[in-house]
């Protein structure tokens, strides 16, 4: 277990936040010179307030990641009037991704390198007027879990498939997720495979995750060759992982809004054709998935 704790937090400074970090190099494999892939847990497992406490008054604090969304991630809030530990408070836990060296989009990656997980935000509601002066501590763990993007994952085979060029084409689909199907806190990974095609003419194959509030992890553009049944084998074993918490799935994944589908239902990748041109167009893209808890 580690602690940090805050600047003191008075009249003339109001409000403070308390931050766990981890650093990118900290997920840079130095043996094979390549980014690793998996889950960052970080658990808060005490908040203490030392100090005085003015009369009457009470502390906001507020735990969450940095980059909070409601959709998508879990949020504490304790207003405690007394020192000591903070009365109420129970472990927080947020799990982030980490694809390719970079995090989810719950957590921030500063100028210094540093990733910011997880944040503890402490104010005196009465600011300027306040007759506090405390300083706050926080008791954190970080565990990191490896999920190799560059080697065959074990799993569950899934498939989709897209068509263009005909009647009743269906030229966009996606890989979906339900977060129900995940552990309170965990995580869930897709590995693509082969790309099975049959084109008649031209067409480009496309995948990439919604990402409404991050970078996508993959996004590939591929013009497809004219041929029968062609098997492409995705020997660079493109990987995604996302990061579930209290049953939310993290913002590299989008709600599916269609009524005719599960309500819990999310969009972890867009797979498609596009550029259909000379007659028929279909692909079948296989992907290996896993669940996991931490």
């Amino acid at each position: 277990m580690s602690t940090i704790a805050s600047t003191t937090i008075n009249s003339d400074n109001p409000s403070a936040r308390v931050c766990v970090t981890a650093n990118v190099k900290d997920y840079w494999d130095s043996t094979n010179k390549r980014y690793k892939s998996g889950i960052v847990k970080t658990s808060i497992t005490a908040i203490s307030i030392s100090g005085t406490v003015g009369g009457g008054e009470k502390v906001d604090i507020d735990v969450w990641p940095p980059n909070y969304d409601l959709t998508s991630d879990s949020k504490a809030h304790y207003s405690p009037a007394a020192t000591g530990a903070v009365a109420g408070f129970s472990t927080f836990v947020q799990v982030t991704a980490i694809n390719y060296g970079l995090p989810g989009p719950s957590a921030r990656v500063e100028a210094d390198g540093s990733i910011t997980l997880a944040c503890v935000d402490v104010s005196l509601p009465s600011g300027s007027d306040s007759g506090s002066s405390i300083t706050v501590t926080v008791t954190y763990t970080t565990a990191f879990t490896n999920i190799d993007p560059y080697s065959a994952l074990t799993g569950t085979t899934g498939t989709v498939t897209v068509q263009g060029g005909v009647a009743s084409s269906v030229p966009w689909s996606v890989v979906g997720f339900d977060p129900a199907t995940v552990a309170a806190n965990g995580y869930y990974v897709v590995q693509l495979n082969t790309l099975t095609t049959t084109v008649r003419g031209g067409a480009t194959f496309q995948a990439a995750n919604p990402a409404v509030s991050a970078s996508p992890i993959i996004n590939l553009s591929y013009p497809l060759p004219v041929a029968d049944n062609r098997v492409w084998t995705m020997t660079d074993t493109f990987t995604c992982v996302y990061a579930v918490n209290g049953g939310l799935i993290d913002g590299n994944a989008t709600p599916v809004n269609d009524a005719a589908e599960a309500a819990n239902l999310y969009n972890l990748l867009n797979v498609g054709l596009s550029n259909v041109s000379g007659g028929k167009a279909a692909a079948t893209l296989a992907y290996t998935y896993a669940t996991g808890s931490v």
